[in-house]
């Protein structure tokens, strides 16, 4: 069954990839206060942006979603960025949308020393059909 929506596609393709960790531990915009880590959340259609033909017809749209990958500084599973990056690189995202592809445009790890937390930003790309 595929999801309505291209961040429960992103979801599911996370979950189902069972991460070690991680499992379903996968919130849309913010965890639970209680969460404790690992876990990661998505915040998806940043933006939003056409890709037009000459004639001015819009035959796909681009759409920015940061999926962040959240770590207590301590204890962090190296590896498990790139089990996330695997897992969201080419994902075949199955969502009632016309999707050409899912593809990583960056990854920025970020510590915050004052609360020892690591936190990797990942920034996909999403290309879909209108």
């Amino acid at each position: 069954m595929s999801a309505t929506s291209i961040g429960g596609a992103i979801r599911q393709v996370i979950v189902n990839a069972n991460l070690t960790g991680i499992t379903t531990s996968v919130y849309r915009d913010t965890a639970p206060p209680e969460k404790s880590f690992p876990y990661i959340t998505f915040f998806d259609e940043i933006s939003n942006t056409v890709t037009m033909m000459g004639d001015g017809n819009v035959i796909a749209r681009k759409r920015m979603v940061q999926v962040s990958l959240w770590q207590a500084r301590a204890s962090e599973d190296i590896n498990l960025i790139d089990s996330l990056y695997a897992v969201l690189e080419k994902a075949n995202l199955d969502a009632n949308k016309n999707i050409f592809r899912c593809r990583v445009s960056s990854i920025e790890r970020i510590a915050n020393l004052t609360d020892n937390i690591i936190h990797h930003a990942i920034t996909l790309t999403v290309t879909q059909g209108v």
